[in-house]
């Protein structure tokens, strides 16, 4: 980091340090001294897993988080290096090849190493481990993992993004203010992709868009051509019952989008229609890279939504180092992974403690104080984010670009 950089940092995080000291104040004292002795003073290394999809479907979220996973590692240890302190962070980085088995067996790995918390990314992976992660007392942190059958009060699992309970209504609102009057989906039958649909249903029929039957593939055999057979027939028949400049299609996806639109450019009906696409392949850059994909979304003038990125000085200036490193604009999720390293390193210093049950009991209240590069990180009962808006982005000129912004507030979607 910058001398600059790191002056800002730890000005912004000192102020934090103020703030949060005052906020776990219980007569004078914080968590790590309150009680009947003085807490033993912190030493040493505390580690904490980064349980990543490197490679397979979501790699290209897990190139950025692990950029920013680093970054932050570094900032917050040059921090402790600031305050005098005798600990130091690390993490431990894991790689589930975007398989929900592989990322169980590398949180049990993990605890066999002695390492109680980690960051974890997809929805099928946390669904995936919590079990394991709830039964042996761990915490998960996840910047990433959006599907409402995972918010559970009091559990182990907390989430730096709200769930996708608020997606469903944005992609609506973006959907019927295009003049849409019927959707067919196209979606994951995993968890996240389930929940999002469902979400994304109940909003379009709220405001009075359609929802035809669609069309549910298996991500470990998709089967795409005859997906895409079956697509364009649903669509075909609203279309024609609609015209075609009224039917969209919704595509629930991760990386795999690529390879749907490749299938469905052999169908013409396909290319007629508008389609929207959600934050699984929103800013994705294999899809711009390919020819086909590229020319068969900006001819469909695809659209999609991603949690907005926070107007503040810590996401430009974490967003400058990131872009410096990657020689490109990181996807937005990955301001959740660099503030998911402060949110642990902050919840063992203030509770003075990195045993489990101490970690889970500090870090709502850190979060609760804390503002980073996603803003403010306040939790909700279930350990979520509270709230966030919607960026809504367009392939256009051969690029990713933010078009519009959905307000969570009003439910109004405002052109860039």
């Amino acid at each position: 980091m910058a001398s600059g950089g790191r002056a800002a940092a730890v000005g912004i995080i000192a102020f934090i340090v103020g703030v949060t000291a005052g906020f776990f104040a219980t007569g004078g004292n914080t968590i790590a001294d309150a009680g009947d002795g003085a807490a033993p003073a912190l030493e040493g290394t505390y580690t904490l897993g980064h349980v990543a999809p490197l490679s397979g479907d979501l790699s290209q979220y897990g190139s950025d988080g692990i950029a920013a996973a680093r970054l932050a590692e570094a900032d917050f240890n040059g921090y402790l290096g600031e305050i005098g302190a005798g600990w130091r962070l690390a993490l431990a980085h894991e790689d589930t090849q975007t398989n929900p088995a592989i990322a169980l067996d590398r949180i049990t790995s993990l605890k066999a190493r002695g390492v109680d918390a980690a960051i974890v990314y997809s929805s099928a992976a946390v669904n995936s481990i919590k079990g394991y992660v709830d039964a042996n007392g761990m915490t998960v942190i996840s910047g990433t993992s959006t599907a409402p059958q995972l918010a559970v009060a009091g559990d182990g699992v907390f989430r730096l993004v709200p769930d996708d309970t608020k997606q469903g209504p944005a992609l609506a609102s973006l959907i019927a203010g295009a003049g849409i009057e019927a959707v067919v989906p196209i979606w994951r039958s995993d968890t996240w992709g389930a929940g999002l649909e469902e979400s994304s249903r109940e909003a379009l029929e709220g405001l009075g868009v359609a929802v035809a039957e669609g069309v549910r593939y298996n991500p470990e055999s998709p089967a795409f051509p005859v997906s895409a057979s079956v697509l364009a027939e649903r669509v075909g028949e609203l279309a024609a019952e609609r015209g075609a400049g009224r039917v969209a299609v919704l595509s629930i996806s991760f990386a795999e989008t690529l390879e749907i639109m490749q299938e469905a450019s052999a169908h013409g009906v396909l290319g007629d229609v508008a389609w929207f696409c959600t934050d699984g392949i929103t800013g994705n850059t294999a899809l711009l890279a390919d020819p086909i994909g590229l020319a068969f979304a900006e001819s469909v003038r695809l659209r999609g939504t991603q949690p907005a990125a926070a107007d503040t000085p810590q996401r430009e200036e974490v967003e400058a180092r990131l872009v410096a490193e990657l020689g490109r604009a990181p996807n937005t999720y990955a301001f959740g992974v660099y503030d998911a390293v402060w949110l642990f390193g902050k919840s063992v210093l203030e509770s003075g403690s990195a045993e489990p049950e101490a970690v889970r009991a500090a870090l709502p209240l850190v979060a609760a104080v804390h503002s980073g590069a996603i803003g403010h990180t306040n939790l909700n009962e279930a350990g979520d984010l509270d709230s966030a808006d919607f960026s809504v982005w367009g392939v256009e000129g051969g690029e990713w670009r933010v078009v519009a912004t959905y307000m969570a507030r009003t439910g109004d979607v405002v052109p860039a």
